[in-house]
Parts: C-alpha cells; structure tokens; sequence
C-alpha cells in the first residue's frame, strides 16, 4: 500500500548496509544502548552516494541478499530490530503519570490533556511554529531538545575510549567499501559524539521527571529514535503517532509498543511487515481533525481574490518536492489542458519544500500560482477537482467530498523520495481517475465539466477511498486520548498491586516473627 512488500535494489543495498552496520559496530555503546541504532537516519545520508553508484549494478546488491537472506520488508523489520535489555521497570511507577509528545501536537494535547502533566518537545521550526500564538496550562512544560544537546559535556576519558573502539572497528572491517574508510571513521566518531549527548540528555529528562509515555510522529530521527530506544530500556510505552503518510524510510525499523494508525490500509500494511496487530489502534489523523476545525473564505471571497471567474471549474494541483522534469511534465499536460474554450481553472499550490518556479506556465489566465503560504484549506474547500502524484491532500480533498484526479508521470529514481511503489498508492486505493499523460488529463477535465454522472460517480468514489484510508466515524483525538489514559491507568494499577503484594510479604514475615 505504502510501499511493496518485496525488497527492491534500493532497499536491499539500504538496508542490507543498515543491518552491517548494526552489527560490526555493536559494541559501540553508552549506557547501554548501542550507538549505531540510533544513528539510523545519519547513516542512510551517509551511505547515499554509495547506493546510487550501485544501483544501476546488481551484483553487490545480490551479495547482499544472499549474505544476510533479505527478501521482505518483514525481514528487514527482524533483522534491524534490536532493542536494548530493560535495565530497571519505571512502568511500575504510579508516580509516573507525565506524557511528553512533540509539540507539533499541542492542539491534541490542549484539547484532551489540559489537566494532564505534559511535556512538549521543540526540536524544530514546525514544534515552533504550533506553539505560536498558545497559551499553556501549568501543568505544560517545554522541553529544548537542541539547547539540551548543546549543554551536555562528554569527559576526555569517554571520548578518548571511543576514538580507541571505533579506530579498533575500522581496523576489522578494512576490506569494507564503507566502513574501511578514514571518510567513514571521521564520521563516525563525530555522529557517535552527538548520539552520546543525545542518549544522556534525553535518560536524564526521564530520570528527573515523571514521565509515563512517550510519544513521537517519526522514530527514523532523533529525538524519536532515541526515546524509542530509551522506553525500551526502561519499559515505559512509546507511541508512534504518525501525522504525515509514511513509508518504510521513516519507519523501519520500529520499536514502538503502540501504533495510532489513520485506518485499515495503515494497519494492514504494518502487519506485512511483522507488527502484531494487538500494537495498532486505528485511531484516525489528528492534524486533518483539527485543520477540518478551521473556517475557511467562502467560495465566493475565494474567487473574488484569485480573480477566477465564478462559472469555472476548479482543478487544484498540490505539487511535491519531485526532480524538476516531473514537476514540468505536468505543467505540461496543465498548460495542454487550459489551451481550450472550457470554463476551467487550474490552481498550483505549490508544496512548502518545492523550489521549482512555476510563474513561467501562469502566461494563460486559466492558470494560476497560489503562494506557499496561502491557506490550503481555502483552496481544497473551493475547488471541484483535487490533483496529485501521492500527497495527504488526496485524503483531505475526499474528506470534503472532492473528486480525484491521481497523476501518474514518469518518475526517475530518487533516493528519497521514489525509490519504491509509495507513488502509486493512491492508484492501489483506487482514489480517483489516473492520468498518465496529457492527453488523459485534458479527456478527463472535460469529461468532468460535462457530465454530472461523473462528477458523482468520482465523489462516490473519493469516498470509498476514504473509508479504507482513514477513520473518520469517531474523533481521532478522543481515540488516541483513549489509549493514552488507559496506559497511565494501567500504570497505576499495576504500582497498586505491587503496593499490595509487597503489604501481604512484610505481614507474613511479621507473622513469622
């Protein structure tokens, strides 16, 4: 669904190297977690130039698949697992009540968790921005996760022991095409430095207050690889709260105890890669639940201000951080689709992180560019016609009962972001009509102006879509909410029976006496 099952050329060599380096490296650790898991993500931009020297290649790639026997995702999963032991049970600790979350979910927390002990997470621009404009309760806390990695301070000792370990390792896998190199050993001591500051200042965050359950939106970077791996060791639950669709980049491999999935796609595609379903709670989005609250311009304001013409359909393209020859293909097929007499209008909203410049195709009047920070919602609501290659905004177009139009262009290889069948999904879900060239785009606008039994037939079918992608029948922020509180319920329950088995031992001895 969100990537195939079978590993490709791209994942063997991705994660066949992950797998090598977790293990020739394991005895690199700190407190008893092993350095290397948590520098999964580093790793991956580490090893990026390698892979695609080999992937017009098969032979290392085949090497690789016959060494560590990798043919699934599910494998993939096993073989990267690795957790630390539990060094001491916190989950017992009825005291223990504190959720902390990244602060990009403080609308959820605000609504659900008022009275609750919280701590927010501002590790990045986005945590910041959520937080812009809130009031938070006492009982809120922030927590900076950079300006804590700045103030930690390794001892000469610790660092000397691990310049001596990881010259010791490079040593042993000389004859590696990566590990064997000064290039390698440079970075690794340098990215272990910062895993160090990162695992002491996160465990002492635990240590110094009461924190029940972890919650992240990504485990594939820090902080969330790290508190994933920190719950482990003292076995307190961690979360794993997606807010964007993902795919196996950002989540293999996963240690979480729970996953909130959006709906049956989500939990489905996580069991074929070995996650017991009694870990997923189907949960819904939060973010789409609370954009949904937001009141956007009417139509007719919307029009008014981008000055289109109020009998005119309106087809919205949400673009993607594509390579520019995917981005100029469509453009094509727009600009092949506006040249006619049909009352239509083609809208580009562009996405935050596309730097491709698309004022050269607004020539035609029945084109046009939407800024990057004009609301998104203002545009959904107002258009007829939502288009993409495999964004979220699929999902929010059906959500407001718009039809789909799902663009499929050829798309070269990218090691981040197609280097699977992740842009098909929409096709897989049967979303909407699928255009594979301009000639297809321009039959199906003027199809769609034409004939109201396709209009229809396309919500209907937008809907379909939705019920298998998204859970949308009860709040999304009540469900997780749900699962949140039983777990520190639990926990207190649990801190009561030992109370009382403890009680029932002291009296027997007094007994004995």
């Amino acid at each position: 669904m969100y990537g195939e099952e079978k590993l490709n050329t791209h994942h063997l060599l991705r994660y066949g190297l992950t797998k090598e380096f977790f293990e020739q490296f394991h005895t690199l650790r700190h407190k008893g977690i092993e350095i290397p898991l948590t520098l999964i993500r580093p790793f991956h931009v580490h090893i990026k130039s390698f892979i695609n020297r080999q992937m017009p290649k098969t032979k290392y790639a085949n090497k690789i698949k016959v060494n560590h026997k990798l043919n699934t995702m599910r494998d993939v999963q096993s073989a990267l697992l690795r957790k630390p032991k539990i060094e001491r049970n916190l989950s017992k600790v009825s005291r223990r009540t504190t959720t902390i979350m990244p602060a990009k979910l403080i609308d959820f927390a605000l609504d659900k968790m008022k009275k609750q002990s919280v701590i927010l997470v501002v590790s990045d621009r986005h945590d910041r921005a959520a937080l812009k404009g809130k009031r938070l309760p006492r009982n809120f806390k922030l927590f900076d996760y950079k300006k804590a990695i700045k103030t930690q301070r390794i001892a000469p000792k610790t660092t000397r022991k691990l310049n001596r370990i990881i010259r010791k390792l490079a040593v042993k896998n000389g004859a590696h095409p990566i590990f064997g190199t000064r290039k390698f050993s440079k970075w690794l001591y340098s990215q272990s430095v910062k895993s160090i500051k990162t695992i002491n200042a996160l465990e002492q965050l635990i240590h110094k207050k009461p924190i029940g359950v972890l919650i992240d939106h990504v485990e594939i970077v820090n902080p969330g690889t790290t508190f994933a791996l920190l719950a482990n060791k003292f076995n307190l639950p961690f979360i794993n709260f997606p807010q964007l669709l993902i795919a196996d980049r950002s989540l293999m491999p996963t240690r979480a105890s729970y996953h909130f999935v959006w709906g049956e796609n989500y939990k489905e595609w996580l069991v074929r890669r070995g996650i017991h379903p009694r870990k997923i709670k189907i949960t819904g989005n939060l973010r789409f639940q609370y954009a949904k609250q937001e009141v956007p311009s009417t139509k007719e304001k919307f029009l008014a201000s981008s000055n289109i013409p109020a009998d005119h359909t309106i087809v919205l393209y949400t673009t993607q951080p594509f390579e520019a020859s995917v981005s100029n293909e469509i453009m094509r097929w727009i600009s092949n689709a506006s040249n006619n007499s049909l009352p239509v209008t083609f809208l580009i909203k562009p996405h935050p992180s596309d730097t491709i410049d698309y004022t050269k195709y607004t020539i035609s009047p029945q084109v046009k560019l939407l800024s990057k920070d004009a609301g998104l919602y203002d545009a959904l609501h107002s258009a007829d016609i939502v288009m993409t290659i495999s964004s979220n905004t699929a999902i929010e177009a059906a959500m407001l009962n718009k039809a789909i139009i799902v663009l499929q262009p050829p798309i070269p290889y990218n090691y981040e972001h197609h280097n699977n069948d992740f842009n098909q999904h929409l096709v897989n879900a049967s979303a909407g009509l699928v255009a594979r060239n301009s000639k297809h785009l321009s039959s199906y606008v003027s199809k769609f102006i034409r004939s109201e039994a396709l209009r229809s037939l396309l919500v209907k079918q937008a809907k379909q879509f939705l019920s298998n992608t998204l859970q949308t029948s009860i709040s999304p922020a009540d469900e997780a909410y749900k699962v949140i509180r039983s777990l520190i319920l639990q926990k207190r329950t649990l801190s009561r029976a030992a109370r009382l088995k403890l009680a029932r031992k002291r009296k027997l001895r007094r007994g004995r006496k």
